[in-house]
């Protein structure tokens, strides 16, 4: 199976299709790397993300923990499913990462409060960057004309945070964990 779109009435059809390019990658990069993956992959996640999403965060993860080296065998599992298109982004782009979409670099410092995360806007004009805790409280909304912005972990408390990143292009949702 391969995803085109959700199929009405089939509750397992997108979970085969999830599990069937897992499994593959799996193969390829065996259980270490892929379960590593998979668990940076889980930060990224909300309520609102869909297949396409799910595999271009994990090749996120994959930047993250292991400076892409794994990018040429996920994006050829991901393709063969029709997660990801044939320049691994993913295939359907409706308010979510697409080729100018935001880079986030440095996840991992932010949470072990080593560095700042920074996010490169690719390319987008006039930024909203609103930071959000659990409970909800926005923490901050900043607009933000230049390329990049980076967010400092010595101002936050242990937690997970909800980073919502918005042009007139793209809209991307990530969590942020502080250790």
């Amino acid at each position: 199976a391969n995803y085109t779109k959700p199929v009405p009435g089939n509750l397992y059809a997108l979970g085969e299709v999830w599990n069937a390019a897992l499994q593959n990658i799996y193969t390829s990069l065996g259980r270490t790397t892929t379960d590593a993956l998979m668990c940076e992959t889980l930060f990224f996640l909300t309520d609102f993300t869909n297949l396409p999403s799910a595999a271009y965060y994990f090749l996120q993860a994959d930047d993250l923990l292991f400076g892409g080296a794994n990018k040429p065998i996920i994006c050829q599992h991901f393709r063969a499913k029709n997660l990801l298109s044939s320049d691994c982004y993913p295939t359907a782009t409706n308010n979510i990462a697409s080729k100018n979409a935001f880079a986030i670099k440095n996840s991992l410092g932010f949470t072990q409060g080593t560095g700042d995360v920074v996010i490169d806007f690719g390319g987008a004009q006039n930024v909203e960057i609103q930071l959000y805790d659990m409970n909800g409280l926005k923490l901050f909304d900043k607009k933000v004309a230049g390329n990049s912005f980076s967010l400092s972990p010595a101002n936050f408390s242990a937690g997970i945070y909800i980073l919502k990143i918005e042009s007139a292009e793209n809209t991307q949702t990530i969590k942020l964990n502080r250790w």
